[in-house]
C-alpha cells in the first residue's frame, strides 16, 4: 500500500505547513493523559474549564479504528494592531494563535489530497499541544508551551480526524526541548512566577495569558503594568532565546480609526458593533475575546498616555 502518511506530510509542507499522522485510537491515549492531570491536579480545574472541556476525544463513529488523527501546523507571526483615540496612534500586538484565517489553507489543502484519494476528514477538538508532542510535531518548553524546529512557538495548530489508514506509531514521551536544559529565562521574566522550575507545568491560574483572556476583573494582585499584549501574554515567548530570530518580526495587521477605537473601548456592546469594524476584530480572531480584548486595550492605552 502506497504511504498515504508520508505523501500528505509532503503536500502539507509544500503548502508550507508542518504537520504529524498517528493512528486515530491514540486519541483514547490523549483522554488518559488529561484525566490523570486533573485527578493529581496538575491541570487547574478552572483552566480546564474555560479551555479543555470542550475537548472530545471520543473517535467518531463513521470513522473506523484503522484511521487517522491529522495535526497541521501553521506559521504563524505576532500582529501589531493600530488605535486610534484623542488623536494619538497607539500600536499593540496580538500573539500568534488567535487568527483562524490559516485555518481555511488548511482545510482547501487537506480536501486537495484526501478527497481525491477517496478520503474523508472532519474537525477534532483534542487537546493539541499533547498530540504534537507525542507525534513528534513540537516538543515542550519549561513554559508549557510548544515549540517546532525552525519555527520557534510561532505557530497555530489544528486537528483533523480521518478515514485514511494510519499504520505508523509514533509516540513520543514528554520532554523538555535540549536548549531549556540550563535555561531559566522564562522563569525569572515571567511576571507571575507562574512556571516551574522542575517540571513542564505551569501555575494556569497565575498565567497572564489565562489572566487576559478572562473578561473578568483582574485579580487584586495583577500589576496593571504587566500588560503586555491586547490578549494573551509574549513575556516568556519574547525572552526565549529559541525564539530569538522570531520575535523581532511582526505582521502589520488591520488599524482602527479613533470612532472604531471608542467603540471596542464600550463593553457589553459585542452584537452592536458596526459590521465593519466586526470584520475587522474577527479577521483578529477578536470577535469571541471581545470583552477581554476591549478591557485590554483600555489598560493598555492608559499605561502608554504615562509614557
Amino acid at each position: 500500500m502506497e504511504n498515504l502518511e508520508g505523501k500528505l506530510i509532503d503536500h502539507l509542507s509544500r503548502h508550507g505547513f508542518r504537520s504529524a499522522v498517528a493512528p486515530i485510537f491514540r486519541v483514547k491515549n490523549l483522554q488518559s493523559k488529561m484525566d490523570e492531570l486533573l485527578l493529581d491536579n496538575t491541570l487547574n480545574k478552572d483552566f480546564y474549564e474555560r479551555y479543555l472541556s470542550r475537548i472530545d476525544c471520543r473517535i467518531p463513529e463513521h470513522f473506523p479504528e484503522t484511521g487517522s488523527i491529522i495535526i497541521v501546523a501553521a506559521q504563524q507571526p505576532k500582529v501589531k494592531v493600530e488605535f486610534t483615540i484623542d488623536g494619538r496612534a497607539y500600536s499593540f500586538i496580538i500573539p500568534p494563535t488567535y487568527s483562524t484565517e490559516t485555518d481555511k489553507e488548511v482545510i482547501e489543502c487537506l480536501t486537495q489530497f484526501l478527497n481525491r484519494k477517496g478520503y474523508v476528514f472532519s474537525n477534532a477538538i483534542v487537546p493539541e499541544k499533547m498530540l504534537a508532542v507525542h507525534s513528534g510535531l513540537a516538543s515542550y518548553g519549561k513554559n508549557n508551551i510548544g515549540y517546532i524546529d525552525g519555527w520557534g512557538s510561532f505557530f497555530r495548530l489544528t486537528t483533523y480526524f480521518s478515514d485514511m489508514p494510519s499504520f505508523s506509531d509514533r509516540w513520543d514521551n514528554f520532554v523538555l526541548m535540549e536548549q531549556c536544559d540550563g535555561c531559566n529565562a522564562c522563569i525569572k521574566k515571567c511576571p507571575t512566577q507562574a512556571i516551574s522550575a522542575d517540571a513542564i507545568r505551569i501555575s494556569a491560574d497565575r498565567c497572564m495569558t489565562f489572566i487576559n483572556e478572562n473578561p473578568d476583573d483582574f485579580p487584586d494582585w495583577i500589576d496593571r503594568g504587566w500588560q503586555q499584549c491586547l490578549i494573551g501574554c509574549m513575556v516568556c515567548q519574547d525572552v526565549c532565546p529559541v525564539n530569538r530570530q522570531f520575535s523581532r518580526n511582526a505582521d502589520v495587521g488591520c488599524s482602527f480609526s479613533e470612532e472604531e477605537t471608542k467603540v471596542i473601548l464600550q463593553k457589553g456592546i459585542k452584537d452592536k458593533i458596526p459590521e465593519e469594524t466586526a470584520n475587522k476584530l474577527e479577521k483578529l480572531g477578536m470577535l469571541e475575546e471581545y470583552e477581554a480584548f476591549s478591557r485590554n486595550l483600555e489598560v493598555l492605552i492608559r499605561i502608554h498616555r504615562q509614557i
